[in-house]
């Protein structure tokens, strides 16, 4: 009697564990064994008044066991006075991946994310008069789940008209 209850305890506890994916307090997709770049939006839009200032923060995660590989993080636009120089629309606030400090200490650069590490990208939208302005946020990765590594985060600033859309 003992033996089937303990054989009957065992497999009911069997099922549980598979039933809820074999590891419980997880959550999000399963890893993978390569790297893989996961952020937390595929596009940052924003709508923002001539001369506006709006700071945002992307979510940058290693879905893989394998290290990932941050080689570089940049920003591209058909216009690129859009993405260069001091009066940028769309500007980088750091050089890279930040690391989140536990502490609240100064943020610092990292090149590699491990397993299920989390890293941000700090931006910067400024808009430079009435329009739509578009620009994208390159991560090129050694990532397998993405096109020769690289991440692209499509970036947007709708600028109102002054005065008839709510605008000074």
């Amino acid at each position: 009697m003992i033996k089937r209850v303990l054989l009957s305890g065992g497999l009911l506890l069997g099922a549980a564990y598979l039933g809820c994916g074999g590891e419980s307090g997880t959550s999000g997709p399963p890893l993978t064994q390569k790297p893989s770049v996961i952020t937390d939006r595929d596009s940052i839009v924003d709508t923002l008044c001539k001369s506006a200032l709006r700071r945002e923060t992307l979510q940058v995660t290693n879905g893989g066991v394998e290290d990932l590989v941050i080689n570089s993080v940049t920003l591209t636009s058909a216009n690129a006075s859009l993405v260069t120089g001091g009066n940028a629309a769309f500007q980088l606030l750091a050089n890279g991946v930040l690391a989140s400090d536990p502490d609240g200490g100064t943020p610092t650069v990292i090149t590699t994310l491990k397993s299920k590490q989390i890293g941000f990208v700090a931006l910067q939208f400024v808009s430079p008069d009435a329009g739509s302005w578009q620009a994208a946020l390159n991560i090129s990765t050694n990532a397998t789940n993405v096109a020769n590594g690289l991440k692209t985060v499509t970036l947007g600033i709708l600028g109102p008209d002054a005065g008839t859309q709510g605008c000074p």
